[in-house]
């Protein structure tokens, strides 16, 4: 799968996070079922400790109910989180995030790429490794 490697800063910190992505994904997220792997997130409520939890409660969660976890997320520290079309058995995207230094998007279809290609200025095209 084709990648970007996403590291746009503001004051030091990631200037983006899950829920921006996603908005540049449309309708298709609402339409997928997520495969959710977080290691650790910041919730956007403090009182919500678990949070990584809830977003390992299925094997797939459906995209209007991961819309909603998103939103619930003020960062995602190391996660991973993959959406799939109804009944299909690999991902249309994977999105990574890597010790809140930088986020990568995999998308099959390249054209994909282009709305962050548009909103990103920290950039890096790469590529998915077969593991």
């Amino acid at each position: 799968m084709q990648g970007l490697r996403i590291a746009d800063l503001d004051h030091g910190h990631l200037a983006f996070d899950l829920s921006d992505l996603l908005a540049l994904l449309d309708e298709r997220v609402s339409q997928s079922d997520w495969l959710c792997l977080v290691a650790e997130c910041i919730p956007a409520d403090p009182d919500c400790l678990d949070l990584e939890e809830e977003y390992a409660a299925s094997a797939l969660t459906p995209g209007t109910e991961f819309l909603a976890l998103a939103r619930r997320t003020r960062q995602v520290i190391d996660g991973v989180f993959k959406g799939f079309f109804k009944s299909e058995s690999e991902p249309w995207v994977t999105l990574q995030a890597v010790d809140s230094s930088y986020w990568e998007v995999f998308v099959r279809d390249p054209e994909d790429l282009a709305p962050f290609e548009s909103r990103f200025r920290e950039l890096a095209r790469i590529e998915q490794s077969a593991a």
